[in-house]
Protein backbone atom coordinates (compact mmCIF):
# COMPACT_ATOMS: atom_id res chain seq x y z
CA UNK A 1 0.00 0.00 0.00
CA UNK A 2 1.39 3.47 -0.87
CA UNK A 3 2.11 6.13 1.41
CA UNK A 4 -0.15 9.50 0.86
CA UNK A 5 2.19 12.77 0.07
CA UNK A 6 0.35 15.52 2.11
CA UNK A 7 2.20 17.94 0.67
CA UNK A 8 0.42 17.81 -2.38
CA UNK A 9 -3.51 18.96 -2.09
CA UNK A 10 -5.23 15.58 -1.76
CA UNK A 11 -8.64 16.64 -1.14
CA UNK A 12 -11.84 16.50 -3.28
CA UNK A 13 -13.68 19.22 -5.29
CA UNK A 14 -16.39 17.85 -2.86
CA UNK A 15 -14.34 17.82 0.82
CA UNK A 16 -13.35 21.35 -0.33
CA UNK A 17 -16.73 22.51 -0.43
CA UNK A 18 -17.93 20.53 2.96
CA UNK A 19 -14.67 21.77 4.33
CA UNK A 20 -15.74 25.46 3.32
CA UNK A 21 -19.34 25.38 4.94
CA UNK A 22 -18.18 23.74 8.36
CA UNK A 23 -15.32 26.11 8.61
CA UNK A 24 -17.97 29.16 7.67
CA UNK A 25 -20.25 27.42 10.74
CA UNK A 26 -17.66 27.44 13.19
CA UNK A 27 -16.85 31.11 12.56
CA UNK A 28 -20.24 32.16 12.48
CA UNK A 29 -20.80 30.80 16.13
CA UNK A 30 -18.01 31.79 17.06
CA UNK A 31 -19.08 35.22 16.54
CA UNK A 32 -22.43 34.82 18.36
CA UNK A 33 -20.37 33.74 21.15
CA UNK A 34 -18.28 36.67 21.17
CA UNK A 35 -21.40 38.99 21.01
CA UNK A 36 -23.38 37.12 23.15
CA UNK A 37 -20.74 37.30 25.65
CA UNK A 38 -20.41 41.35 25.42
CA UNK A 39 -23.90 41.97 25.99
CA UNK A 40 -24.42 39.31 28.67
CA UNK A 41 -22.83 41.36 31.51
CA UNK A 42 -25.70 43.78 30.82
CA UNK A 43 -28.82 41.41 29.87
CA UNK A 44 -29.83 41.04 33.80
CA UNK A 45 -30.07 43.74 36.54
CA UNK A 46 -31.91 43.87 39.65
CA UNK A 47 -35.62 43.58 38.90
CA UNK A 48 -35.32 42.89 35.03
CA UNK A 49 -33.76 40.19 32.51
CA UNK A 50 -33.45 41.40 28.75
CA UNK A 51 -34.10 38.13 26.81
CA UNK A 52 -34.06 39.09 23.23
CA UNK A 53 -31.72 37.55 20.65
CA UNK A 54 -28.22 39.15 19.89
CA UNK A 55 -29.32 39.81 16.17
CA UNK A 56 -31.41 42.40 17.23
CA UNK A 57 -28.89 44.30 19.37
CA UNK A 58 -25.83 44.14 17.41
CA UNK A 59 -25.73 47.72 15.35
CA UNK A 60 -28.24 48.70 17.12
CA UNK A 61 -27.36 50.16 21.14
CA UNK A 62 -24.16 49.12 22.56
CA UNK A 63 -23.56 46.36 25.42
CA UNK A 64 -22.65 49.68 27.77
CA UNK A 65 -26.13 51.45 26.72
CA UNK A 66 -28.26 48.23 27.02
CA UNK A 67 -26.46 48.36 30.48
CA UNK A 68 -27.89 51.84 31.04
CA UNK A 69 -31.27 51.18 29.84
CA UNK A 70 -31.43 48.19 32.29
CA UNK A 71 -30.93 50.69 34.96
CA UNK A 72 -33.62 53.17 34.08
CA UNK A 73 -35.70 49.83 34.14
CA UNK A 74 -34.76 49.30 38.13
CA UNK A 75 -35.62 52.85 38.80
CA UNK A 76 -38.51 52.37 37.08
CA UNK A 77 -39.24 49.14 39.03
CA UNK A 78 -38.12 51.07 42.42
CA UNK A 79 -40.51 54.24 41.77
CA UNK A 80 -43.50 52.00 40.89
CA UNK A 81 -42.82 50.15 43.90
CA UNK A 82 -42.93 53.24 46.27
CA UNK A 83 -46.48 54.79 44.66
CA UNK A 84 -47.72 51.12 45.16
CA UNK A 85 -46.22 51.46 49.20
CA UNK A 86 -43.84 48.91 48.93
CA UNK A 87 -45.82 46.30 46.76
CA UNK A 88 -44.45 44.53 43.79
CA UNK A 89 -45.70 42.36 40.73
CA UNK A 90 -45.44 38.56 39.82
CA UNK A 91 -44.52 37.71 43.52
CA UNK A 92 -41.46 39.45 43.54
CA UNK A 93 -40.13 37.73 39.88
CA UNK A 94 -37.35 39.84 37.66
CA UNK A 95 -39.70 40.91 34.55
CA UNK A 96 -38.43 39.67 31.49
CA UNK A 97 -38.03 41.58 27.78
CA UNK A 98 -38.84 38.91 24.72
CA UNK A 99 -39.52 39.62 21.39
CA UNK A 100 -42.70 38.25 19.80
CA UNK A 101 -44.28 37.88 16.40
CA UNK A 102 -47.88 37.69 17.93
CA UNK A 103 -48.91 41.68 16.55
CA UNK A 104 -50.69 42.75 19.29
CA UNK A 105 -49.19 46.37 18.93
CA UNK A 106 -45.79 47.71 20.16
CA UNK A 107 -45.38 46.15 23.61
CA UNK A 108 -47.71 44.27 25.82
CA UNK A 109 -47.95 42.19 29.06
CA UNK A 110 -50.51 39.70 30.61
CA UNK A 111 -51.72 40.98 34.50
CA UNK A 112 -50.11 38.29 36.73
CA UNK A 113 -47.50 36.82 33.70
CA UNK A 114 -43.50 38.34 34.22
CA UNK A 115 -42.91 39.02 30.87
CA UNK A 116 -43.14 41.79 28.61
CA UNK A 117 -44.05 41.26 25.32
CA UNK A 118 -41.87 43.33 22.66
CA UNK A 119 -43.15 43.45 19.01
CA UNK A 120 -39.99 42.16 17.20
CA UNK A 121 -40.73 44.12 14.29
CA UNK A 122 -40.31 47.19 16.60
CA UNK A 123 -37.57 45.92 18.58
CA UNK A 124 -34.04 46.93 16.36
CA UNK A 125 -35.14 50.36 15.52
CA UNK A 126 -36.41 51.39 19.42
CA UNK A 127 -33.26 49.88 20.54
CA UNK A 128 -31.21 52.30 18.35
CA UNK A 129 -33.46 55.17 19.61
CA UNK A 130 -32.67 54.11 23.31
CA UNK A 131 -29.30 53.98 21.80
CA UNK A 132 -28.72 57.56 20.66
CA UNK A 133 -31.29 59.20 22.15
CA UNK A 134 -31.30 57.94 25.66
CA UNK A 135 -35.20 57.73 25.74
CA UNK A 136 -37.49 55.24 28.22
CA UNK A 137 -40.89 55.07 25.62
CA UNK A 138 -43.99 56.00 27.17
CA UNK A 139 -45.30 52.13 26.07
CA UNK A 140 -42.49 50.96 28.25
CA UNK A 141 -43.42 53.17 31.28
CA UNK A 142 -47.24 52.13 30.40
CA UNK A 143 -47.00 48.51 30.22
CA UNK A 144 -45.01 47.60 33.14
CA UNK A 145 -47.25 50.03 35.34
CA UNK A 146 -50.26 47.36 34.22
CA UNK A 147 -47.85 44.81 35.77
CA UNK A 148 -48.05 46.94 39.56
CA UNK A 149 -52.07 46.94 39.10
CA UNK A 150 -53.60 44.74 42.11
CA UNK A 151 -55.20 41.17 40.43
CA UNK A 152 -57.21 40.52 43.67
CA UNK A 153 -60.12 42.48 44.96
CA UNK A 154 -60.91 44.58 45.93
CA UNK A 155 -59.41 46.59 43.05
CA UNK A 156 -58.82 49.87 41.20
CA UNK A 157 -59.50 48.71 37.47
CA UNK A 158 -62.10 51.21 36.50
CA UNK A 159 -60.19 51.35 33.50
CA UNK A 160 -57.11 50.02 33.51
CA UNK A 161 -55.51 52.11 30.71
CA UNK A 162 -55.82 55.53 32.43
CA UNK A 163 -54.07 54.07 35.39
CA UNK A 164 -51.66 52.55 34.02
CA UNK A 165 -51.02 56.40 32.29
CA UNK A 166 -50.89 57.15 36.03
CA UNK A 167 -47.93 55.32 36.56
CA UNK A 168 -46.15 56.78 34.03
CA UNK A 169 -47.20 60.36 34.33
CA UNK A 170 -45.87 59.54 38.13
CA UNK A 171 -42.29 58.25 36.33
CA UNK A 172 -41.50 61.23 34.47
CA UNK A 173 -42.29 63.53 37.48
CA UNK A 174 -40.20 61.42 39.71
CA UNK A 175 -37.41 59.89 38.14
CA UNK A 176 -34.42 62.08 37.14
CA UNK A 177 -33.55 60.79 34.09
CA UNK A 178 -36.75 59.70 32.72
CA UNK A 179 -38.47 61.35 29.28
CA UNK A 180 -40.08 60.47 26.82
CA UNK A 181 -40.29 61.70 22.92
CA UNK A 182 -44.38 62.26 22.89
CA UNK A 183 -45.92 64.37 19.62
CA UNK A 184 -41.84 64.78 18.28
CA UNK A 185 -41.25 66.79 21.89
CA UNK A 186 -39.35 65.47 24.32
CA UNK A 187 -41.08 65.07 27.85
CA UNK A 188 -39.32 65.79 30.92
CA UNK A 189 -41.32 66.84 33.67
CA UNK A 190 -44.86 66.94 35.08
CA UNK A 191 -45.76 69.94 33.06
CA UNK A 192 -44.61 68.33 30.09
CA UNK A 193 -46.48 65.80 30.87
CA UNK A 194 -49.70 68.52 31.47
CA UNK A 195 -49.41 70.13 28.37
CA UNK A 196 -49.65 67.13 26.34
CA UNK A 197 -52.66 65.64 27.54
CA UNK A 198 -54.32 69.08 27.60
CA UNK A 199 -53.61 69.27 23.93
CA UNK A 200 -55.47 65.77 23.35
CA UNK A 201 -58.09 66.78 25.68
CA UNK A 202 -59.16 69.52 23.94
CA UNK A 203 -59.50 67.62 20.75
CA UNK A 204 -62.55 66.68 19.27
CA UNK A 205 -62.16 63.59 17.44
CA UNK A 206 -65.13 61.43 18.96
CA UNK A 207 -62.98 59.23 20.96
CA UNK A 208 -65.43 59.73 24.08
CA UNK A 209 -64.79 63.73 24.29
CA UNK A 210 -61.54 62.19 25.87
CA UNK A 211 -62.74 62.01 29.04
CA UNK A 212 -59.54 59.21 30.17
CA UNK A 213 -57.47 62.34 29.24
CA UNK A 214 -59.58 64.40 31.30
CA UNK A 215 -59.18 62.41 34.39
CA UNK A 216 -55.35 62.15 33.42
CA UNK A 217 -55.04 66.05 33.87
CA UNK A 218 -57.11 65.68 37.02
CA UNK A 219 -54.94 63.21 38.63
CA UNK A 220 -51.87 65.62 37.48
CA UNK A 221 -53.94 68.57 39.49
CA UNK A 222 -54.21 65.65 42.11
CA UNK A 223 -50.34 65.45 42.54
CA UNK A 224 -49.43 69.09 41.66
CA UNK A 225 -51.93 70.35 45.10
CA UNK A 226 -51.10 67.36 46.94
CA UNK A 227 -48.20 65.31 46.27
CA UNK A 228 -47.89 61.90 45.09
CA UNK A 229 -48.12 60.26 48.73
CA UNK A 230 -51.78 60.86 48.58
CA UNK A 231 -51.73 58.13 45.66
CA UNK A 232 -49.43 55.69 47.57
CA UNK A 233 -52.10 56.12 50.30
CA UNK A 234 -54.41 55.32 48.10
CA UNK A 235 -53.29 52.39 46.43
CA UNK A 236 -52.55 51.00 49.30
CA UNK A 237 -55.61 51.01 50.49
CA UNK A 238 -56.96 48.50 48.63
CA UNK A 239 -54.24 46.51 50.73
CA UNK A 240 -54.27 47.12 54.12
CA UNK A 241 -58.12 48.34 54.79
CA UNK A 242 -56.90 51.80 55.63
CA UNK A 243 -59.88 53.43 54.13
CA UNK A 244 -62.71 53.56 56.15
CA UNK A 245 -65.75 53.76 53.39
CA UNK A 246 -64.99 51.25 50.98
CA UNK A 247 -68.02 50.17 48.76
CA UNK A 248 -69.11 47.47 46.85
CA UNK A 249 -67.65 48.92 43.37
CA UNK A 250 -68.95 46.90 41.27
CA UNK A 251 -68.84 48.28 37.62
CA UNK A 252 -66.46 51.16 36.43
CA UNK A 253 -68.15 54.33 37.28
CA UNK A 254 -68.75 52.86 41.21
CA UNK A 255 -64.83 52.02 41.12
CA UNK A 256 -63.69 55.19 39.16
CA UNK A 257 -65.74 57.20 42.38
CA UNK A 258 -64.40 55.43 45.09
CA UNK A 259 -60.85 56.03 43.76
CA UNK A 260 -61.38 59.73 43.95
CA UNK A 261 -62.99 59.56 47.10
CA UNK A 262 -60.30 58.18 48.29
CA UNK A 263 -57.65 60.69 47.33
CA UNK A 264 -60.32 63.30 48.78
CA UNK A 265 -60.01 60.95 52.24
CA UNK A 266 -56.31 61.01 52.13
CA UNK A 267 -55.98 64.85 50.67
CA UNK A 268 -58.13 65.98 53.46
CA UNK A 269 -59.84 67.91 50.56
CA UNK A 270 -63.46 69.22 51.14
CA UNK A 271 -64.33 68.70 47.30
CA UNK A 272 -61.52 66.60 45.42
CA UNK A 273 -63.86 66.77 42.44
CA UNK A 274 -64.34 70.64 42.11
CA UNK A 275 -60.67 71.58 42.78
CA UNK A 276 -59.04 69.55 40.71
CA UNK A 277 -61.27 67.84 37.99
CA UNK A 278 -63.40 71.00 36.86
CA UNK A 279 -61.32 72.41 34.53
CA UNK A 280 -63.40 73.65 31.14
CA UNK A 281 -66.13 71.44 32.60
CA UNK A 282 -64.46 68.58 32.96
CA UNK A 283 -65.84 66.74 35.80
CA UNK A 284 -69.14 67.11 33.22
CA UNK A 285 -67.61 65.13 31.13
CA UNK A 286 -66.45 62.86 33.49
CA UNK A 287 -69.69 62.20 34.91
CA UNK A 288 -71.09 60.97 32.00
CA UNK A 289 -68.90 57.97 31.89
CA UNK A 290 -69.24 57.82 35.30
CA UNK A 291 -71.51 58.98 37.13
CA UNK A 292 -71.40 59.31 41.22
CA UNK A 293 -74.16 57.36 42.75
CA UNK A 294 -75.10 54.95 40.18
CA UNK A 295 -76.71 51.41 39.98
CA UNK A 296 -74.33 48.85 38.39
CA UNK A 297 -75.68 47.39 35.34
CA UNK A 298 -74.30 45.84 31.81
CA UNK A 299 -75.78 44.43 29.37
CA UNK A 300 -75.67 40.57 28.96
CA UNK A 301 -77.89 39.65 26.43
CA UNK A 302 -77.06 37.65 23.26
CA UNK A 303 -77.09 38.13 19.85
CA UNK A 304 -77.96 41.57 21.39
CA UNK A 305 -76.05 42.15 24.37
CA UNK A 306 -78.81 45.36 24.51
CA UNK A 307 -81.48 42.41 25.04
CA UNK A 308 -80.64 41.57 28.31
CA UNK A 309 -79.43 43.66 31.27
CA UNK A 310 -78.27 42.87 35.16
CA UNK A 311 -78.20 45.52 37.56
CA UNK A 312 -76.58 45.03 41.11
CA UNK A 313 -78.13 46.83 44.55
CA UNK A 314 -75.07 47.55 46.52
CA UNK A 315 -77.33 47.88 49.39
CA UNK A 316 -79.39 44.49 49.54
CA UNK A 317 -76.74 42.53 47.11
CA UNK A 318 -79.61 41.56 45.09
CA UNK A 319 -78.54 41.22 41.26
CA UNK A 320 -81.58 41.55 38.99
CA UNK A 321 -81.78 40.49 35.50
CA UNK A 322 -84.43 41.53 32.96
CA UNK A 323 -85.31 41.57 29.55
CA UNK A 324 -86.24 39.44 26.79
CA UNK A 325 -83.95 36.88 25.30
CA UNK A 326 -80.78 35.08 26.17
CA UNK A 327 -77.99 35.47 28.49
CA UNK A 328 -74.56 35.50 27.32
CA UNK A 329 -72.00 32.48 28.29
CA UNK A 330 -68.93 32.75 30.18
CA UNK A 331 -65.87 30.58 30.48
CA UNK A 332 -64.41 28.79 33.61
CA UNK A 333 -63.26 31.89 35.23
CA UNK A 334 -64.39 33.48 37.57
CA UNK A 335 -63.61 36.44 36.29
CA UNK A 336 -65.02 36.91 33.51
CA UNK A 337 -68.24 37.59 34.45
CA UNK A 338 -69.09 41.21 34.81
CA UNK A 339 -70.16 41.15 38.49
CA UNK A 340 -66.92 38.75 39.24
CA UNK A 341 -65.75 41.51 41.61
CA UNK A 342 -68.98 41.79 43.72
CA UNK A 343 -69.56 38.17 43.50
CA UNK A 344 -68.99 37.27 47.28
CA UNK A 345 -71.27 40.62 47.85
CA UNK A 346 -74.55 38.85 45.93
CA UNK A 347 -77.02 38.01 48.05
CA UNK A 348 -80.02 37.03 45.85
CA UNK A 349 -80.30 36.71 42.19
CA UNK A 350 -83.91 37.69 40.52
CA UNK A 351 -84.19 36.37 37.23
CA UNK A 352 -87.79 38.12 35.84
CA UNK A 353 -90.22 36.75 33.13
CA UNK A 354 -88.90 37.45 29.36
CA UNK A 355 -85.54 35.76 30.10
CA UNK A 356 -85.46 32.62 28.12
CA UNK A 357 -81.87 31.45 28.89
CA UNK A 358 -78.83 31.41 31.99
CA UNK A 359 -75.51 31.63 30.19
CA UNK A 360 -72.66 28.73 31.32
CA UNK A 361 -70.38 29.81 34.38
CA UNK A 362 -73.00 32.37 34.90
CA UNK A 363 -72.66 32.52 38.99
CA UNK A 364 -70.18 30.07 38.94
CA UNK A 365 -68.65 30.68 43.32
CA UNK A 366 -71.08 33.40 43.99
CA UNK A 367 -70.72 32.00 47.78
CA UNK A 368 -74.41 33.57 49.71
CA UNK A 369 -77.08 32.93 47.19
CA UNK A 370 -81.02 32.46 46.78
CA UNK A 371 -82.28 32.43 43.20
CA UNK A 372 -85.76 33.17 41.83
CA UNK A 373 -86.00 31.46 37.85
CA UNK A 374 -89.03 32.48 36.15
CA UNK A 375 -91.03 30.02 34.13
CA UNK A 376 -89.93 32.19 30.35
CA UNK A 377 -86.63 30.44 31.33
CA UNK A 378 -85.89 27.18 28.40
CA UNK A 379 -82.54 26.67 28.95
CA UNK A 380 -79.51 26.76 31.55
CA UNK A 381 -75.82 26.75 30.72
CA UNK A 382 -73.40 24.38 31.81
CA UNK A 383 -71.94 25.17 35.40
CA UNK A 384 -74.61 28.14 35.73
CA UNK A 385 -73.77 27.62 39.62
CA UNK A 386 -70.77 25.87 40.24
CA UNK A 387 -69.37 26.24 43.60
CA UNK A 388 -72.45 28.38 44.77
CA UNK A 389 -71.52 26.55 48.19
CA UNK A 390 -73.44 29.00 50.29
CA UNK A 391 -77.03 28.29 48.23
CA UNK A 392 -79.96 28.30 50.66
CA UNK A 393 -83.01 28.25 48.22
CA UNK A 394 -84.02 28.14 44.57
CA UNK A 395 -87.12 29.29 43.58
CA UNK A 396 -88.81 27.60 39.90
CA UNK A 397 -92.13 28.52 38.61
CA UNK A 398 -92.14 25.52 35.84
CA UNK A 399 -94.95 23.47 36.37
CA UNK A 400 -93.54 21.27 34.28
CA UNK A 401 -89.79 20.83 35.68
CA UNK A 402 -86.92 21.70 33.45
CA UNK A 403 -84.48 18.79 32.59
CA UNK A 404 -80.91 20.14 33.65
CA UNK A 405 -78.08 18.31 34.32
CA UNK A 406 -74.37 19.63 35.29
CA UNK A 407 -75.70 23.17 36.45
CA UNK A 408 -75.39 22.63 40.45
CA UNK A 409 -71.98 20.75 40.81
CA UNK A 410 -70.03 21.40 43.83
CA UNK A 411 -73.00 22.28 45.49
CA UNK A 412 -74.66 20.10 48.13
CA UNK A 413 -78.37 20.50 47.22
CA UNK A 414 -80.13 17.86 49.79
CA UNK A 415 -79.08 20.83 51.91
CA UNK A 416 -81.20 23.41 49.89
CA UNK A 417 -84.62 24.15 50.02
CA UNK A 418 -86.26 24.02 46.45
CA UNK A 419 -89.53 26.13 46.32
CA UNK A 420 -92.04 25.00 43.42
CA UNK A 421 -95.62 25.41 41.90
CA UNK A 422 -98.20 24.59 43.88
CA UNK A 423 -98.98 20.91 43.18
CA UNK A 424 -96.37 20.07 41.36
CA UNK A 425 -94.12 18.50 44.13
CA UNK A 426 -94.61 14.92 42.92
CA UNK A 427 -93.12 15.86 39.34
CA UNK A 428 -90.22 17.51 40.81
CA UNK A 429 -89.21 14.79 43.32
CA UNK A 430 -89.34 12.23 39.58
CA UNK A 431 -86.83 14.68 37.86
CA UNK A 432 -82.92 14.24 37.84
CA UNK A 433 -81.09 16.84 39.70
CA UNK A 434 -84.34 18.46 41.05
CA UNK A 435 -85.08 15.40 43.44
CA UNK A 436 -82.35 15.77 45.20
CA UNK A 437 -83.37 19.16 47.02
CA UNK A 438 -85.43 19.89 49.76
CA UNK A 439 -88.81 20.14 47.79
CA UNK A 440 -91.21 22.83 49.15
CA UNK A 441 -94.70 23.89 47.76
CA UNK A 442 -95.34 27.16 46.90
CA UNK A 443 -98.65 28.47 48.62
CA UNK A 444 -101.18 29.84 46.21
CA UNK A 445 -103.13 33.40 47.47
CA UNK A 446 -105.89 31.22 48.66
CA UNK A 447 -103.74 29.18 50.68
CA UNK A 448 -102.46 32.32 51.75
CA UNK A 449 -105.50 34.02 52.49
CA UNK A 450 -107.44 31.02 54.41
CA UNK A 451 -104.28 31.05 56.41
CA UNK A 452 -104.61 34.51 57.52
CA UNK A 453 -108.29 33.85 58.25
CA UNK A 454 -107.79 30.81 60.51
CA UNK A 455 -104.80 33.13 62.40
CA UNK A 456 -107.53 36.25 62.64
CA UNK A 457 -110.21 34.38 63.69
CA UNK A 458 -107.79 32.44 66.69
CA UNK A 459 -106.49 36.30 67.27
CA UNK A 460 -110.37 37.28 67.75
CA UNK A 461 -110.87 34.47 70.06
CA UNK A 462 -108.19 35.25 72.36
CA UNK A 463 -109.22 38.29 72.59
CA UNK A 464 -112.63 37.65 73.58
CA UNK A 465 -111.20 35.44 76.03
CA UNK A 466 -109.25 38.03 77.41
CA UNK A 467 -112.08 40.56 77.61
CA UNK A 468 -114.23 37.55 79.25
CA UNK A 469 -111.10 37.45 81.95
CA UNK A 470 -111.27 41.16 82.03
CA UNK A 471 -114.97 41.37 83.27
CA UNK A 472 -114.45 38.03 85.74
CA UNK A 473 -111.69 40.20 87.51
CA UNK A 474 -113.65 43.17 87.51
CA UNK A 475 -116.73 41.58 89.02
CA UNK A 476 -114.30 39.89 91.65
CA UNK A 477 -113.12 43.60 92.36
CA UNK A 478 -116.48 45.11 92.96
CA UNK A 479 -117.40 41.98 95.11
CA UNK A 480 -114.68 41.35 97.09
CA UNK A 481 -115.12 41.16 100.51
CA UNK A 482 -118.78 40.84 99.73
CA UNK A 483 -120.60 37.09 99.92
CA UNK A 484 -123.65 38.78 97.96
CA UNK A 485 -124.04 35.93 95.21
CA UNK A 486 -126.87 37.27 93.88
CA UNK A 487 -125.37 40.52 92.61
CA UNK A 488 -122.52 37.89 90.20
CA UNK A 489 -125.46 35.92 88.91
CA UNK A 490 -127.04 39.20 88.15
CA UNK A 491 -123.98 40.32 86.29
CA UNK A 492 -123.93 36.59 84.42
CA UNK A 493 -123.96 36.79 80.44
CA UNK A 494 -125.38 33.76 78.38
CA UNK A 495 -125.92 33.26 74.37
CA UNK A 496 -127.55 30.23 72.97
CA UNK A 497 -127.95 28.39 70.68
CA UNK A 498 -124.55 28.14 69.89
CA UNK A 499 -124.04 27.11 66.94
CA UNK A 500 -127.30 28.94 65.45
CA UNK A 501 -129.27 28.33 61.88
CA UNK A 502 -130.56 31.65 62.85
CA UNK A 503 -131.96 33.07 65.93
CA UNK A 504 -129.70 33.84 69.17
CA UNK A 505 -130.81 35.00 72.73
CA UNK A 506 -129.17 36.99 74.94
CA UNK A 507 -129.81 36.57 78.61
CA UNK A 508 -128.32 39.52 80.46
CA UNK A 509 -129.44 39.11 83.56
CA UNK A 510 -129.61 42.32 85.28
CA UNK A 511 -126.98 44.30 82.78
CA UNK A 512 -128.00 47.47 81.05
CA UNK A 513 -127.31 46.86 77.06
CA UNK A 514 -127.89 49.23 74.61
CA UNK A 515 -126.00 47.71 71.27
CA UNK A 516 -124.83 44.33 70.42
CA UNK A 517 -121.72 44.71 67.32
CA UNK A 518 -121.55 42.17 64.77
CA UNK A 519 -117.82 41.32 63.67
CA UNK A 520 -117.61 38.57 60.97
CA UNK A 521 -113.65 36.87 60.88
CA UNK A 522 -111.32 39.20 59.33
CA UNK A 523 -112.52 41.90 62.09
CA UNK A 524 -114.90 43.69 60.07
CA UNK A 525 -118.40 45.23 61.83
CA UNK A 526 -121.09 43.16 59.75
CA UNK A 527 -124.08 44.87 61.88
CA UNK A 528 -124.83 47.08 64.77
CA UNK A 529 -127.94 45.64 66.45
CA UNK A 530 -129.93 48.86 69.35
CA UNK A 531 -130.71 46.14 72.33
CA UNK A 532 -134.02 48.15 72.85
CA UNK A 533 -135.00 47.30 69.50
CA UNK A 534 -134.92 43.44 70.51
CA UNK A 535 -135.57 43.20 73.93
CA UNK A 536 -137.82 40.52 75.24
CA UNK A 537 -138.84 39.95 78.85
CA UNK A 538 -135.02 41.18 80.05
CA UNK A 539 -133.04 38.96 76.99
CA UNK A 540 -132.13 39.93 74.04
CA UNK A 541 -133.49 38.02 70.53
CA UNK A 542 -131.26 38.56 67.69
CA UNK A 543 -132.15 37.27 63.87
CA UNK A 544 -128.50 36.63 61.93
CA UNK A 545 -130.08 33.92 59.24
CA UNK A 546 -129.16 36.57 56.66
CA UNK A 547 -126.04 36.42 57.07
CA UNK A 548 -123.12 33.65 55.32
CA UNK A 549 -122.23 30.62 56.86
CA UNK A 550 -119.03 31.25 58.87
CA UNK A 551 -117.78 32.48 62.09
CA UNK A 552 -118.65 36.07 63.78
CA UNK A 553 -117.79 37.29 67.07
CA UNK A 554 -120.35 39.44 68.95
CA UNK A 555 -119.52 42.69 71.23
CA UNK A 556 -121.85 42.65 74.40
CA UNK A 557 -120.93 45.64 76.32
CA UNK A 558 -117.59 44.66 77.76
CA UNK A 559 -117.47 40.73 76.13
CA UNK A 560 -117.07 39.23 73.02
CA UNK A 561 -118.27 36.20 72.42
CA UNK A 562 -117.67 33.97 69.50
CA UNK A 563 -120.72 32.36 67.04
CA UNK A 564 -121.03 29.68 64.69
CA UNK A 565 -123.67 30.37 62.18
CA UNK A 566 -125.21 27.34 59.75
Amino acid sequence: MGTRDYSKNWMSPKMKFLTAIMLMYVMSVTSIVAQTDSYSPYRESNHFIFDIPTSYLTGNITPANLGRFMSHMDDLYEAYTTLMGGHTPCNGQKLTFVASNAGYGWLWVYGGSPYIYWNDGLVASDLKQINDKDVWFWGTLHEIGHLFDKETKPDWFFHAEVTANLKAIYAIATIPDCQVEMNGIMRRSLQDIYNYFYDWSVQDDGDDDRYTDKISLGFINVANKYGWNVFTQTFNSYWDNSYPNAGCNADGAGKYNEFINRLEYFSGSANIRTECFSTNNWQATIEQHYPQNSTPSWQIGTPKASDITASFNCSNGALTISGVGAMQDWIYNNTTMPWASVREQITSVVINEGVTSIGNYAFMECTALTVVLPNSITQIGAYAFLGCNSLTDVTVNWQTPLLVSNIFDRVNVSKVNLHVPSGTAYLYKETPIWKDFKIVEIKTCEDKLQELQSENEALLQQIAELQAQIVVLQEALENCGSTNIQTVKANALNVYPNPTTGELIIESGEQNIDNVIIYDSVGQVVEIVRATSVQNNGNITLNISHLLQGTYFLQINNKVVKVIKK
